[in-house]
């Protein structure tokens, strides 16, 4: 898919981003609680012992809510372009030069590309053809193969079900049988 063009007069707006910052600060310090739980810090500091929960408390959560505070403002947006004349914010010696028009040789190159893509598209194009083909004889070849395992097993399920075992006989546990059978 192309990108979307650039809107007409409209110029991309940086600034400096405090969420940016923060977002920095806070996963540095989840990053330090992180590593000081893995080689189990413990320090006393002014009477007090510090462990490393509070610093992965803090680390996680400013970052899970500057997280948030990002999503609900915009970092970077289009805005409409100044003029010239009266375009304070940034010197002209800060501005890119004007895009040139391309040279033949970019043009050969992207041409050349063009070209490339094309063909690794077609040829994917045939190889999923190609596949889509292959699983559909599978497909039936396993529906057959299914088919004559069921014919081949009717009978056998017929003449499991004919069959059912003879109930046991019941015996009398409690004397011991002296009867062996004789062939």
């Amino acid at each position: 898919m192309p990108p979307s063009p650039l809107p007409t007069n409209y110029t991309l707006e940086r600034r400096w981003s405090l969420t940016h910052f923060l977002i920095g600060l806070f996963g540095a310090t989840a990053i330090l609680g992180v590593m000081a739980k893995i080689f189990a810090f413990n320090t006393e500091l002014f009477g007090v012992v510090i462990t490393w929960k509070p610093v992965v408390l803090v680390g996680f959560l400013g970052e899970a809510l500057v997280f948030i505070l990002m999503g609900l403002t915009r970092e970077m947006r289009y805005v409409p372009a100044a003029d010239d004349a009266t375009d304070n914010a940034s010197p002209a010696s800060e501005r890119p030069p004007p895009a040139s028009p391309p040279t033949a040789e970019v043009r050969r190159e992207s041409e050349r590309l063009a070209q490339t893509l094309q063909t690794a598209r077609k040829e994917l194009s045939d190889e999923l053809t190609d596949t889509h083909r292959a699983l559909a004889a599978l497909r039936t070849q396993i529906a057959r193969t299914a088919a004559r395992l069921e014919r081949f097993n009717a009978p056998a399920r017929e003449n499991a079900s004919a069959r059912e075992p003879a109930p046991v006989p019941e015996t009398d546990t409690s004397t011991p049988s002296s009867s062996a059978p004789s062939k």
